[in-house]
């Protein structure tokens, strides 16, 4: 068990480590996962949100201020953190890497302008 987690740590660190394209596609799989996982939670709590209020939330978190139902709160708010969470720290992640890596790069000699 313990050789099988270690070989698919390495398997996902050597694939997001790679190209900015690698980590683009992690990440838009990442996002439509974790939006399809919310859609269908939504379905389970009887569609307590609209499928485009879920995606709206997702995108933009201060839209969670207009949610007035009280039952409709809480599911909003963790869709809110987790777009929160997706859409600022895993995507300016992941294109600061891709600038910073482009710089290293053109420092390395590797890009010539």
């Amino acid at each position: 068990m313990k050789a099988l987690f270690k070989t698919l740590k390495l398997n996902f660190d050597k694939s997001f480590s790679g190209s900015w394209l690698m980590q683009v596609i992690w990440l838009s799989a990442s996002i439509i996962l974790f939006t399809f996982i919310l859609l269908l939670i939504n379905i389970l709590l009887s569609n307590q949100l609209n499928e485009w209020r879920i995606i709206e939330l997702l995108l933009d978190p201060g839209s969670f201020a207009s949610e007035d139902r009280n039952e409709n709160r809480i599911f909003a708010l963790v869709v809110t953190l987790a777009g929160a969470v997706l859409f600022t720290s895993m995507l300016i992640s992941v294109i600061s890497n891709i600038l910073q890596r482009r710089v290293d790069n053109f420092r390395d000699g590797n890009i010539s302008y």
